[in-house]
């Protein structure tokens, strides 16, 4: 049997974060995972990041209205729905630099970035690196 290849820090994350949303809340009771908004949130979110984010759009689909989309998001995740989709980009970004070699600029429109600059800016932010650092780091 061949060896497994270790996880990488971004899979980890991903696998605490989705360990963590199952944890009870301070009420004691189990989340609601499928029935939840964050849950319909977050899928939405995952098919329609690569587009300018619009929470009328979302707020429409969900049939809620923008406000409590947004409340119950934060109540439900503890962070707002606009850093939730910053977070997916950069780590579909991190993905496709590791996995492509198209270029920096390619890899922000594709995951939904309008710009650039914003999108390295929020990578450092976000990652601690450039994202060309990133990619020869990361990258065997």
């Amino acid at each position: 049997m061949a060896a497994q290849k270790p996880l990488s820090t971004e899979q980890v994350a991903c696998l605490l974060v989705n360990l963590f949303s199952l944890l009870p809340d301070d009420n004691g009771n189990m989340p609601e995972i499928s029935s939840g908004i964050a849950s319909q949130v977050m899928f939405w979110l995952d098919e329609h990041y690569t587009h300018k984010f619009s929470l009328a759009a979302l707020a429409q689909e969900l049939d809620k209205s923008k406000s409590y989309v947004s409340r119950r998001f934060q109540m439900e995740t503890g962070e707002s729905i606009l850093d939730y989709l910053n977070t997916l980009r950069l780590r579909k970004a991190c993905e496709a630099l590791l996995h492509s070699e198209i270029s920096v600029r390619e890899i922000a429109q594709k995951v939904g970035f309008s710009e650039v600059t914003y999108f390295i800016s929020a990578f450092g932010k976000g990652i601690g690196e450039t994202p060309l650092q990133y990619r020869k780091r990361h990258k065997q």
